[in-house]
């Protein structure tokens, strides 16, 4: 059937128009490939076990089925690769991630919050030096040496650094190993050693804590407390066994160390030590 111009000019603009209306209907859906996130998604973790879902908004989201699956998927990545670092063997929490790019899809964290148990409480019992509450949220957790990301540090390594000695004596008592390092290489003695907590120190190292273990750069507790100016630190460490001999990989010693930031009481401590050893 041949058409006059007319009809089919008409039958032209018809197939446009119905060609532009799906278009601009598949277009206004959120790509399979690429997030406009970021996108909150709610998890638990049970064993090694992953299960996540879209909260909050993200879930009234009208997603495309693939890129729903593709979040979560990612979230589930995410998850079962910073939960085993936690020490927790079952938790809740939630974070926030955006997906960019194709499969393989590049994720972008903004945020990783585990909920429960809770580790925040369990730090901030520790800044109180609330024994009893310590306690009990220990035995929640079921691990003394649960660790807060991002830096991934565990209790004992925050009483050592913030001086709470009550809260350092309840968690070794209840195992906290105090050479677990944080994701700087940093351990609670090396926390210590840098806030210049003799009592601290001592109580680190008859719980087996490493005198010269290297930490953050290379540095020992020893090297750590000198360049502060330390000198109570520094005597605990010597009276422990600490080798002021040490040296950093670019050849620093805890004495030239004392020597470049001016700390002479310190200087003067390790010249004395030295010629013991």
């Amino acid at each position: 059937m041949i058409l006059d111009p007319w009809k089919r000019a008409v039958l032209c603009t018809l197939v446009a128009l119905v060609m532009a209306a799906a278009w601009l209907h598949w277009s206004d859906r959120p790509s399979p490939t690429v997030g406009n996130g970021p996108y909150t998604v709610e998890f638990v973790w049970d064993h090694g076990s992953t299960t996540a879902r879209l909260a909050g908004r993200s879930a009234k989201l009208h997603l495309d089925s693939s890129l729903r699956d593709l979040i979560l998927k990612e979230a589930e990545k995410v998850v079962a690769d910073q939960l085993p670092m936690t020490g927790f063997s079952r938790a809740e929490g939630y974070l926030e991630l955006t997906v960019l790019g194709p499969t393989p899809a590049f994720v972008e964290i903004h945020k990783f919050q585990v909920t429960q148990p809770d580790i925040l409480q369990i730090m901030a019992a520790v800044e109180r030096e609330d024994i009893r509450e310590l306690r009990r949220l220990i035995s929640l957790s079921q691990n003394v040496n649960v660790k807060q990301p991002p830096a991934w540090r565990t209790p004992l390594y925050t009483a050592a650094a913030g001086n709470h000695p009550k809260s350092v004596e309840v968690l070794v008592e209840l195992g906290a190993d105090p050479n677990i390092a944080d994701i700087n290489g940093s351990t609670a003695l090396s926390a210590a050693s840098m806030s210049g907590n003799a009592k601290t120190i001592q109580q680190l190292v008859h719980a087996g804590a490493g005198v010269n273990s290297p930490g953050p750069a290379g540095l020992t507790p020893m090297m750590l407390a000198a360049e502060k100016g330390h000198v109570e630190a520094v005597r605990a460490l010597l009276a422990a066994g600490a080798d002021p001999n040490l040296r950093t990989p670019s050849g620093e010693t805890a004495l030239t160390l004392a020597q470049k930031n001016g700390q002479e009481r310190v200087v003067k401590l390790l010249r004395e030590a030295r010629s013991l050893w």
